[in-house]
């Protein structure tokens, strides 16, 4: 592993507590300081990860553990370490929200585990105090063993509320608190009845995310954030053995890819690093006339290897 490599996983109490905005603001702020981000996200949403991917440049990865065996999420998580400085891994919903009601299994918490990365607990902060302390108290002792390094606190109305809340917690609490996040204009995500409008849908302005950078720059304290998030060892990983490559042979992939429906996940490295894609625009009642074929040559065996079933679901 290379050295200093740092990741984290930014948790909330549950969805609509600003995972997204504030993981884009960090994306770009670590970016501003020359860092290399990768940008993750626990599960298989594919808007908040598009919108990684257009804040920071980057193509953000889904870690998706209903969809990729340990192993194999595990092997495509170091792979996409081995560019990076950072990864900033979105958690979904709230920390322990998993399959059902297990908080083990495809939950925010689980994947903090298997990677082996801190947990960085967003928490709001409107229109509360001391009570923010119980809050935490209760994530913290909901699962013990879940490694909570730290805790930011959103929409804070001011410095002396944000002393207050900060003395709460870490009374309480025993848990450093990293800084809060102020309310700030141009930089909400635009919003649909079924969730965020996909980055492909909107022109992203990337100043205000600039500018928000900054922000947190002032109110966290990154150098605190990136000395707990400094990894000691990448978690073990495996490549699946996959057919040979003549096994689908005859058969033909079409993707979906326009403004309707785009919904690609990003578990995979990039397609064209391991297949040559026909650049074929098909008619809606038209099928491509051919499937991608496996590139030959150096490195054959570890190209086949490194391909996974991609995300599709998540119940």
């Amino acid at each position: 592993m290379a050295a200093r490599q740092h990741a984290f996983i930014l948790a909330g109490t549950g969805s609509g507590c600003g995972k997204t905005t504030v993981t884009l603001g960090l994306l770009s702020l670590l970016k501003q300081r020359g860092m290399r981000v990768q940008p993750c996200k626990v599960g298989p949403d594919y808007l908040d990860t598009g919108w990684h991917t257009a804040v920071s440049g980057v193509a953000s990865r889904n870690l998706d553990s209903f969809m990729l065996p340990e192993p194999v999420l595990n092997a495509l998580f170091c792979e996409q370490m081995q560019r990076a400085d950072i990864a900033v891994i979105e958690g979904v919903m709230g920390l322990y929200d998993g399959f059902g009601t297990d908080p083990g299994y495809c939950s925010t918490a689980a994947m903090a585990k298997q990677l082996g990365c801190p947990v960085i607990l967003l928490v709001d902060g409107k229109a509360v105090s001391t009570s923010i302390a119980a809050t935490v108290m209760g994530f913290q002792h909901f699962d013990p063993s879940l490694n909570i390094a730290g805790v930011i606190v959103n929409r804070v109305n001011s410095e002396s509320h944000y002393q207050l809340l900060k003395g709460a917690i870490e009374r309480y609490c025993g848990l450093p608190v990293l800084g809060y996040v102020p309310r700030v204009e141009g930089v909400a995500l635009p919003e649909r009845h079924l969730g965020l409008v996909t980055a492909r849908e909107s022109l992203v302005n990337q100043q205000p995310w600039r500018d928000f950078a900054q922000t947190l720059a002032q109110t966290l304290d990154i150098e605190r954030l990136l000395a707990l998030s400094q990894l000691t060892a990448l978690p073990a990983g495996e490549w699946p053995t996959l057919p040979s490559p003549d096994a689908g042979a005859g058969l033909t992939l079409a993707l979906a890819d326009d403004e309707a429906f785009n919904r690609q996940s990003a578990s995979l490295p990039p397609a064209a690093d391991r297949y040559e894609w026909p650049q074929t625009a098909a008619h809606p009642d038209e099928t491509p006339a051919s499937a991608p074929s496996p590139r030959r040559g150096r490195n054959e065996s570890r190209q086949r290897a490194s391909i996974a079933p991609s995300t599709v679901a998540n119940p």
